[in-house]
């Protein structure tokens, strides 16, 4: 739950918009609100090594504050020059090598698939996405109090798949 209120907190004569996140920490900087920087909680890691000789690593930015419709979602270690989809969902779950990819599957059903929103890795060996939680599958109800899971599924050379490991963040009202 978060509060709002309004102060004048640095007593510069003006009015400072107060928003408190998950923990109680007040979000502020200059009589602003700003998301602050990474969120979440990683976990079914460390992904199983992709083509780069490296596991790829989930991570999210930006607003636990349902409302706020502001996070990135963002991999890293990724095979170069690769394509990939992130996925989201509100249970965990586990399924090794699935569909006969090299990852394991750190996502539960139902799932959603961002398959719209194909991304390529490029020379860095990076994908980042903003998922717009208001206008998600009609049914999906993306509320404040809840949690939801994210993975990334790419292509790696050789012909084969792989996934990165999984990020948890429960969005505040």
């Amino acid at each position: 739950m978060h509060d709002v209120a309004v102060f004048d907190v640095d007593n510069d004569g003006d009015l400072d918009l107060i928003l408190g996140d998950c923990n109680g920490t007040n979000l502020f900087v200059n009589d602003l609100y700003e998301p602050g920087g990474p969120i979440g909680t990683n976990y079914c890691g460390p992904a199983v090594p992709n083509s780069s000789g490296f596991p790829a690593l989930m991570g999210a930015t930006g607003s636990e504050l349902a409302f706020a419709n502001d996070v990135t979602l963002n991999a890293s270690m990724l095979p170069t020059n690769q394509f990939g989809y992130f996925l989201m969902s509100q249970t965990q779950g586990f399924i090794p090598f699935f569909g006969g990819s090299d990852g394991n599957l750190c996502l539960g059903a139902p799932m959603l698939r961002f398959s719209k929103n194909v991304l390529n890795s490029g020379a860095p060996g990076t994908m980042t996405f903003s998922p717009d939680f208001d206008n998600l599958p009609q049914g999906t109800v993306f509320a404040g109090g809840s949690t939801w899971n994210f993975q990334l599924w790419h292509r790696d050379k050789g012909g084969k798949s792989n996934t990165t490991s999984g990020i948890s963040v429960l969005f505040c009202s």
